[in-house]
């Protein structure tokens, strides 16, 4: 607010945003980190240096991506071809074309396995392994099997996945909702097979307001879908 000079005008470059007060600056065609008392924590030998976060940043060297902490340490080796800055203590990196998952101390947590995997959401990454999808958490276990044929990232606590065509949602622990189709599938034939009409006789008026509601959701609200817990409700008066 005094307008005194923080850091002198003589760098080519010198990052917007800071971590701790270290800021990414270029000289000479090369990147370093320098703090807000013009100490030079990592020398200007680096041809990029990515966004600090977490107190650290992607760096590369010899056309190789690698880690260093805001102090100038170097993490990993430069040894990725490409790397994604860190998250909730981890990052992705990969190699090869495989990817990969590195804790905060720039460990390998989970190896070059995957096809893909994208960022985390809730602590939770979507993977491609081949053909199928399946989601990991933030120590690199898996949630779900790789059994979907899509898969995208959570959103409000929830994912749309994608199974032989029939979409439904999970949630944070991989457990799958009732899918909207199948929910109106299952009132239509309890309302028309002749041994549990006989049973809904009572129960039709209300089981006609549900459907009703059902085909609303199913054409205007289409990614919408029952918890399992309303159906068993629905149960409950199916059996009268």
């Amino acid at each position: 607010k005094s307008g005194n000079m923080v850091l002198p005008c003589y760098y080519d470059y010198l990052s917007s945003e800071n971590e701790q007060g270290v800021f990414a600056f270029k000289q000479g065609g090369k990147y370093g980190l320098i703090d807000t008392n013009s100490r030079i924590n990592a020398k200007p030998v680096y041809s990029e240096i990515g966004l600090l976060r977490e107190n650290k940043a992607v760096a590369k060297q010899n056309g190789k991506y690698g880690y260093i902490d805001i102090w100038g340490n170097e993490l990993t080796g430069f040894v990725f071809d490409k790397a994604e800055p860190y998250q909730d203590g981890v990052a992705i990196v990969s190699s090869g074309g495989k990817y990969g998952i590195l804790n905060a101390e720039g460990k390998m947590i989970v190896n070059f396995v995957y096809d893909n995997i994208e960022n985390f959401r809730y602590g939770i990454a979507p993977v491609k392994f081949g053909n199928k999808y399946g989601f990991v958490n933030l120590k690199g276990r898996m949630i779900t099997p790789l059994k979907y044929d899509l898969a995208w990232q959570f959103e409000k606590g929830k994912a749309i996945v994608e199974l032989n065509g029939i979409r439904t949602k999970i949630d944070l622990k991989g457990n799958e909702e009732t899918p909207l189709f199948d929910f109106i599938g299952d009132i239509i034939r309890m309302l028309y097979d002749k041994e549990d009409s006989d049973r809904l006789s009572i129960n039709r008026t209300f089981f006609t307001f549900t459907f009703s509601i059902c085909v609303y959701y199913w054409i205007f609200k289409p990614d919408f879908t029952f918890p399992d817990s309303l159906w068993q409700i629905l149960a409950i008066f199916a059996g009268g």
